[in-house]
């Protein structure tokens, strides 16, 4: 089977929204149609190689930091306590570091060592595998996405930045669009799930997609399925790869979350500056923390929103895989509420009533860490 979609079919969704916005009659459709057209328009701009980030003014920097501060402000606290349950893990994390630098070189991938294949046609029936069991009420929906395949997804040399997939989709049409970067490695079965995950998400709550505020939260949908599927194994892949997937998606977070450690000065500072933004700001910055910023003006960093998502979502997908092994039916309730609650309601209480950020971190991590070790022991990796 053939998977193909290209910016034809982007703009093709895109005409076809313009036609429903002509022909509402409702000024309130009439702006959720917009709105999709405007997402549309967005992705169709930096999907074309000639899209160009616009520069920014000096006060246009100010009002985006202000508004970053503003928004990210209340997850700093979950992104610390995530860095400090994980600290004491530093040693054993550098340690199997070390061993995969030695092992597989510059390479990000445990397929060096096992010569593992995957082919598109595997992974699909991977991945849908893994639905036909991970969720009966959902599955009715996977599957609808899922026999759209060969023109909703498409296999590219490069997606921007370190992604490796990423996905959208377009309500109203009804049209979702995968894009994964092209490789033999089995990982793509896990990116795959984790799209799917979106994808899931978007058809059975569009709105939330587009309108949800609380955007902190929506990698959730995503990395439940793919932290669930390493556990589970429905490719039946060798157990050190496997291992090494759930290390390879902690070590990331993990990267992810010092990143933005730096952040939370910014906010004790934003807040000691009254909570403003401005000219001042910058020199309280400059004044308590120049030596670690190269050049404030330029190269000072507020945004969490891709990074800080992933981290949220781990800490949830564990909160949920922990449930999950007591009590597989309420995990994929609470999974089924989190995806579905409504974009003006609060994602963020919700999961505060019924999971514990953090509480099963430090088990799990000791968990799967302890276990990863006993195995490359076995094997003599460490004397590699």
């Amino acid at each position: 089977m053939e998977y193909h979609w290209s910016l034809d079919d982007l703009r093709s969704c895109k005409n076809k929204l313009w036609q429903f916005y002509y022909e509402s009659s409702s000024e309130e459709d009439k702006a959720y149609i917009r709105t999709i057209i405007d997402a549309a328009s967005d992705i169709i701009s930096d999907l074309s190689s000639n899209s160009e980030i616009p520069s920014l003014s000096y006060d246009q920097r100010l009002g985006t930091i202000e508004k970053e501060l503003v928004d990210y402000s209340s997850y700093y606290d979950i992104i610390e306590n995530f860095i400090i349950i994980l600290d004491p893990f530093e040693r054993q994390l550098n340690k199997i570091e070390n061993i995969f630098k030695n092992v597989i070189g510059p390479h990000d991938s445990y397929a060096v060592v096992t010569g593992a294949t995957l082919t598109n046609y595997q992974a699909f029936n991977i991945v849908k595998k893994f639905y036909s069991r991970f969720d009966g009420t959902l599955f009715p929906t996977f599957m609808g996405a899922f026999d759209s395949r060969s023109t909703s997804v498409r296999f590219v040399d490069k997606i921007s930045g370190y992604n490796e997939a990423d996905s959208f989709y377009f309500d109203l049409v009804k049209r979702y669009f995968i894009q994964v970067v092209k490789t033999k490695d089995p990982n793509k079965a896990f990116s795959l799930i984790h799209e799917y995950g979106h994808v899931l998400s978007y058809i059975l709550n569009p709105k939330a997609y587009l309108l949800q505020k609380e955007c902190m939260y929506d990698e959730v949908a995503a990395v439940f399925p793919e932290l669930l599927a390493y556990y589970l194994n429905p490719g039946n892949f060798d157990e050190l790869h496997v291992d090494f997937e759930k290390y390879a998606s902690l070590i990331s977070v993990y990267n992810y979350a010092n990143s933005l450690a730096l952040h939370t000065a910014y906010v004790d500072i934003w807040k000691d500056n009254r909570r403003r933004a401005n000219k001042r700001f910058f020199r309280m910055v400059k004044k308590e923390l120049g030596e670690k910023v190269e050049d404030v003006d330029e190269g000072l960093d507020t945004y969490i929103n891709s990074c800080g998502q992933y981290i949220i979502a781990y800490l949830v997908a564990i909160e949920l895989l922990n449930v999950y092994r007591k009590d597989k039916n309420k995990a994929l309730e609470i999974y089924r509420n989190i995806i579905m609650v409504p974009y003006n309601q609060n994602v963020h209480e919700y999961i505060k009533s019924e999971l514990e950020l953090g509480s099963h971190l430090e088990e799990e991590t000791a968990l799967m860490i302890d276990g990863f070790e006993k195995k490359l022991t076995k094997v003599g990796a460490f004397h590699v």
